[in-house]
């Protein structure tokens, strides 16, 4: 598989469905963020908002076994917010997920 050419596609295809910022990374266990995060529930930085469990935050294999890749997404907040509800409402998202993780969602 070329994977330069799956990134390169994966990226055209984000920007075609309104993703503002799409990156890659590999899937190994984050070592540093997960000193930074003890650290910050020490010094009770936490909002309360993130998952506690920082094992989980930090090493991709428990959520995803086998993972080798993570792809990561961000969507800005709109100023004002159109009236869309329903099925229109988040309509990109869902339908990109299923293209970059095939049945691993369903």
């Amino acid at each position: 598989m070329d994977y330069d050419k799956l990134k390169a596609e994966l990226i055209a295809y984000s920007k075609k469905i309104g993703i503002d910022k799409i990156g890659f990374a590999t899937a190994d266990p984050f070592a540093e963020l997960k000193l930074r995060l003890y650290r910050q529930r020490t010094l009770v930085y936490q909002s309360g908002f993130e998952e506690p469990d920082i094992e989980k935050r930090t090493e991709p294999e428990r959520l995803l076994p086998g993972a080798k890749s993570i792809i990561a997404i961000a969507l800005a907040y709109p100023a004002k917010l159109k009236k869309t509800s329903g099925k229109q409402a988040g309509r990109a998202p869902r339908q990109f997920f299923p293209l970059v993780m095939g049945k691993g969602l369903s």
